[in-house]
């Protein structure tokens, strides 16, 4: 799904999860979101590109992007192990990738709204 012109949003169903957790490895937590919910994620980003808690039970949703061309970055719960926690409480966020990078950090707070904060 294109977001923006820099800015592509995943999905397990179209690229499938092992290709996805291909995509992923080697990314980190680089920095966090706060202020926003799932609802809010999902409203303005969509469903989560991987849906399945991970084996481990350590993230229960994530969002994977390309933006700007091949830089992938993510956006999860970190250990919450809990999905409703998760989908009803849940105010900060982990935002992973293979850098920091603060042109992904401004679009996605851009796209979340002023509630959105990076720490």
């Amino acid at each position: 799904m294109i977001l923006t012109e820099t800015l592509w949003k995943l999905d397990s169903e179209k690229e499938g999860l092992d290709e996805l957790y291909r995509i992923t490895t080697g990314t980190h937590k680089v920095a966090s979101l706060t202020g926003v919910s799932y609802k809010d994620i999902v409203n303005k980003l969509g469903e989560p590109s991987i849906n399945v808690a991970s084996e481990d039970d350590k993230v229960q949703v994530e969002w994977v992007f390309y933006y700007d061309g091949d830089n992938v970055f993510t956006l999860y719960d970190w250990k919450t192990y809990d999905l409703d926690y998760t989908k009803w409480e849940l105010r900060t966020w982990s935002i992973g990738g293979h850098n920091k990078n603060h042109e992904f950090e401004d679009l996605l707070t851009n796209i979340l709204g002023r509630k959105a904060n990076i720490l």
